[in-house]
C-alpha cells in the first residue's frame, strides 16, 4: 500500500479460468466483523451512474465459509497479481511448487460437498417412514397366531369347538391389517417397497389366514368327528412355515441375511406336498364313504393352499429384498 495513505490494503487480482463479478467485502477491528455480498465493483462507472446494493450477511456459518474464501484468495500465488504502491501489477510465484490456486481449491470444495450431498441424497430418496414394515411383520403375527390356533383346534377337536371363534377374530384382525397396508398405500405418494410388491404382499398374507379360517370353518360345517393324522401333519408344517414368514418379515427393513427364512419355507412347502398327497392317497386307499372323501378333501386342500400361499409370500418378499439390497 501507499505510506500514511493506504498500508493497510491489499490489491489482488486473481486472473484463472472463471470470471466472477460477485464481490465480498470484510470489515474489521478488534471485536467486530462485518461481511456484506454484492454485485458492484468499487470504480466511478458503477457507484455515480447507479445505486448499488449490498446485503449484510449475518449466518456466522457463511461468514466463516466466505471469510475462507477470502483467505484462499489471498494466499492464491500461482494466478494472482498483486498491485504494488507505483501502481503496477506484479504476478506472484509461488515459493513452493504448485502453491495455492483459488479456483482450483474451490472447484475442488465443492466436488467434496457434493459428493457428500449425493451420498445423502441416496439415502433419503428411501423414505424413513417405517409404518409398512410395522404393518406386515404385525400382519405376519396375525398369521401365525392363526395357524397356531388351527393347529390347537384340530388336536383338541372337538372337546375345544371354541377355537373357532378365535380363528374368525384373527381372520377378522387380518382384513383390518390388509385394509390399513392399502388405504395407506393409496394415500402415500413416496413407498418405501414398490406399490405393486406392497399390494401383492398384503393380499398374500391375507390369503393365508383365509385359507386357515376357511378350513376351521369347514371342520364343523362338515361334521367331522376325528382329525386325520394327516391333517394333523399338515397344520405342524403349517405353523413353522408362518413361523419362518413372521421371522422374514420382522427383519425385512434391513434387507440383508433373510435367504434362510425363504430357504426353510421352500423346504417346508415340499413337506407340505408330500403330506397333501399322502393325505389324499388315504382318503381313496379304503372303502371310505365318498361324502367324507370329498369332506376331508375340502379340507386339505384348504391347508395344502394355506402352506403354498407361505411360499407365494416367501418368493415375493425375495425379490423385494433383491430390489432393495
Amino acid at each position: 500500500g501507499v505510506p500514511d495513505v493506504s498500508e493497510n490494503i491489499r490489491v489482488v487480482s486473481i486472473v484463472d479460468r472463471f470470471l466472477e463479478h460477485s464481490r465480498i467485502f470484510s470489515f474489521e477491528r478488534p471485536g467486530d466483523r462485518r461481511i456484506l455480498i454484492g454485485s458492484a465493483d468499487l470504480m466511478p462507472r458503477n457507484l455515480y451512474t447507479r445505486v448499488e446494493l449490498l446485503a449484510p450477511v449475518q449466518n456466522e456459518t457463511l461468514q466463516r465459509e466466505l471469510t475462507d474464501v477470502l483467505d484462499r484468495a489471498f494466499a492464491d500465488d500461482t494466478d494472482a497479481w498483486q498491485l504494488d504502491a507505483e501502481g503496477h501489477w506484479r504476478r506472484l510465484r509461488p515459493a513452493q511448487p504448485p502453491g495455492r490456486n483459488l479456483q482450483r481449491e474451490l472447484m475442488g470444495l465443492h466436488a467434496e460437498r457434493l459428493a457428500r450431498f449425493a451420498a445423502v441424497a441416496r439415502f433419503s430418496l428411501v423414505p424413513k417412514d417405517r409404518v409398512f414394515f410395522d404393518l406386515f411383520a404385525e400382519a405376519g403375527q396375525n398369521t401365525l397366531r392363526s395357524a397356531k390356533l388351527l393347529r390347537d383346534m384340530f388336536e383338541r377337536w372337538p372337546e375345544d369347538r371354541g377355537l373357532a371363534r378365535d380363528l374368525l377374530k384373527a381372520e377378522q384382525e387380518g382384513d383390518r391389517i390388509t385394509h390399513d397396508i392399502i388405504q395407506r398405500l393409496n394415500t402415500t405418494f413416496v413407498t418405501p417397497l414398490d406399490r405393486e410388491d406392497i399390494y401383492g404382499l398384503a393380499t398374500q398374507m391375507d390369503d393365508i389366514v383365509d385359507y386357515i379360517e376357511e378350513a376351521a370353518d369347514f371342520m364343523g360345517l362338515y361334521q367331522i368327528e376325528a382329525p386325520m393324522d394327516q391333517a394333523l401333519e399338515l397344520t405342524e408344517v403349517l405353523v413353522k412355515a408362518c413361523e419362518q414368514l413372521f421371522g422374514l418379515l420382522q427383519n425385512l427393513g434391513g434387507f440383508r441375511d433373510l435367504e434362510h427364512y425363504w430357504i426353510e419355507i421352500h423346504r417346508l412347502e415340499n413337506d407340505g406336498d408330500r403330506v397333501y398327497r399322502d393325505a389324499v392317497a388315504a382318503l381313496f386307499a379304503d372303502r371310505i364313504d365318498p361324502m367324507v372323501v370329498i369332506r376331508w378333501r375340502d379340507i386339505f386342500l384348504r391347508l395344502e393352499r394355506a402352506i403354498d400361499s407361505t411360499e407365494t409370500a416367501a418368493n415375493l418378499l425375495e425379490g423385494i429384498v433383491i430390489k432393495n439390497a
